[in-house]
């Protein structure tokens, strides 16, 4: 009999036992929780010498050289975070200024709007532009825009990859930059992003006037090239967009010649010529553009100014051996 029962407690599975509790057991577990909860000193005393005894088992060599490569890493990542926290917004712009200088030399003389100041009589510009009806199609004007479009690319192209990376970052931290709005615009335009570029170049060259004169000239180039020129109201806003052009030396003799045909369709004779004779520097075409217009309305003193200017660049190429058979022309008449 006594086998028996012994063999029967053999068989008791294990979960049974598992689940079989001695409530004295349970409850001197709970007042052992108890009383070291309620003495946090002995907690404390106990935790740190778990640390310590933990912590002179361990071999730090060995692990320190195992997990060298890591502890490296972040290391040097929280240093490069601690040090641009520390470093001013107005220095970070002045250090991505300066290597966008380096990098974009070309790009941005180009866009440079202070190369080319206001002329003096701007406002007879202005009044000359409220005179111009907006309803006059601008589009009929014999402006040739395929040079002044591979000008635009031609700005684009100077802009590299890298260039590109400093110009968006020094945006993002100066963001009231037209210069380097106009870049980032014009780098748009030329991955086709239209939509983005015309907001863009629009924001630092309001339709109302006033704003960032190369990109009025790129816009008004645009709206020529995109013939959005259907509404007056769009008629009006390319209007504005060539006055503020014409006003930079910069200014690509197309929009010049364009601007100039429409004061004179408006019976504003001198201020087309004004026009005309404020792009900077003398050039043939431009002077050609003075003289036939002097001469269509009879203004002989303005005619021979532009013909001596248009004599003396003709033998200036000849001079240099870059005549062509049309300045053997122009010289002749």
């Amino acid at each position: 009999m006594l086998s028996f029962c012994n063999s029967a407690k053999l068989r008791v599975p294990l979960s049974s036992k598992i689940l079989v509790m001695d409530p004295q057991q349970t409850t001197g577990r709970f007042d052992a929780i108890i009383t070291i909860l309620s003495r946090p000193r002995l907690v404390l005393q106990g935790t740190i010498e778990y640390l310590m005894a933990w912590s002179f088992t361990r071999s730090w060599w060995r692990l320190l050289l195992i997990h060298s490569p890591w502890i490296l890493l972040v290391a040097g990542a929280t240093g490069i975070v601690v040090y641009g926290n520390l470093i001013g917004r107005s220095t970070l712009v002045q250090r991505y200024g300066d290597w966008v200088a380096e990098e974009l030399p070309e790009a941005l003389r180009s866009a440079d709007e202070n190369a080319a100041p206001p002329q003096a009589g701007d406002s007879g510009a202005a009044d000359a532009e409220s005179n111009v009806d907006p309803n006059a199609d601008a589009t009929s004007q014999s402006a040739d825009i395929s040079p002044l479009k591979e000008q635009l690319d031609g700005d684009a192209d100077l802009v590299t990859g890298y260039g590109e990376l400093l110009l968006r970052r020094l945006l993002q931290l100066q963001d009231s930059s037209s210069r380097i709005t106009y870049l980032v615009a014009a780098q748009l335009a030329h991955q086709n992003r239209w939509a983005q570029a015309r907001q863009m170049m629009r924001r630092i060259a309001p339709a109302d006037g006033g704003g960032f004169a190369p990109a009025h000239h790129w816009l008004a180039a645009d709206q020529l090239q995109h013939r959005q020129l259907q509404t007056p109201k769009q008629r009006a806003v390319l209007i504005k967009d060539l006055s503020m052009a014409t006003r930079w030396s910069g200014c690509h003799p197309s929009l010049r010649n364009l601007y100039s045909q429409l004061l004179e369709s408006q019976g504003d004779v001198g201020q087309a010529m004004s026009v005309l004779e404020g792009g900077g520097e003398s050039t043939l075409e431009a002077n050609l553009a003075i003289a036939r217009l002097a001469l269509d309305h009879d203004q002989q003193g303005r005619f021979d100014r532009a013909a001596q200017e248009i004599k003396r660049e003709v033998q200036s190429r000849v001079d240099a051996e870059t005549v062509t058979s049309q300045d053997w022309t122009i010289l002749a008449n």
